[in-house]
């Protein structure tokens, strides 16, 4: 337990990774049923959901088999446990937390302009290329039937951004909602090939006159 407390030993990256998957598994799996996500749940009910799983997975030490009584004690779920003990874990979650909250600010700024732009009438020309049918061009034309490898082949050009922000990108163009610009740009130059150039644009849904700018992603595979 105090292996990640202390920071003597510090958590591997791969039990590292091992909380963020499971953190982002179950916030996919919220927004599948279509639950509300908020920040009280973002912040505190799914790591605290998290932590009781990883102590019955056995990721981490169980609280109640620890003989010196925390000191500065703090109450997560059914454990008390050291304050500082509790604090690691949740850094080891704060890049998704951050991730996720960002996103959710953005689904609130742009929830009335999707509204707006989804009762619109369709476009005239049915057989017009958009980014969803660029999306879905690009899968056929690969063979694939996820979305793991173009997600893959962005995030290799990227300096910066993983496949699961990508895949979350990609989740949101096929829901008609934009993501960032620099997203769009390493997706369009991961679909783009020597006989055709993908512009960032063309991923881009068309904007009505209030949109203001990127948006959410609803991650899965």
């Amino acid at each position: 337990m105090n292996e990640l407390v202390n920071g003597v030993t510090p958590v591997d990256s791969t039990q590292r990774q091992r909380f963020e998957e499971s953190y982002d598994a179950m916030v996919h799996a919220i927004e599948a049923v279509r639950c509300l996500l908020t920040e009280h749940l973002l912040k505190t009910t799914l790591p605290t959901v998290l932590f009781t799983n990883a102590v019955l997975w056995e990721w981490i030490p169980d609280p109640m088999n620890q003989k010196v009584s925390p000191t500065d004690p703090c109450r997560v779920g059914f454990y008390t446990v050291e304050r500082r003990y509790w604090e690691s874990f949740l850094a080891c979650l704060e890049s998704r937390i951050s991730f996720w909250i960002t996103e959710l600010e953005l689904d609130q700024a742009e929830l009335w302009d999707t509204r707006v732009r989804r009762s619109m009438p369709p476009a005239s020309d049915p057989l017009k290329e958009n980014p969803e049918t660029l999306l879905l061009q690009y899968r056929q034309l690969h063979g694939q039937d996820n979305w793991n490898f173009l997600a893959e082949t962005a995030s290799s050009l990227s300096p910066s951004i993983d496949s699961g922000t990508f895949i979350a990108a990609i989740y949101r163009i096929l829901k008609g909602v934009n993501a960032r610009r620099k997203t769009l740009e390493w997706l369009a130059a991961a679909m783009s090939t020597p006989g055709r150039h993908i512009d960032w644009k063309d991923l881009r849904w068309p904007k009505t006159p209030c949109e203001r700018a990127p948006s959410k992603s609803a991650n899965n595979k």
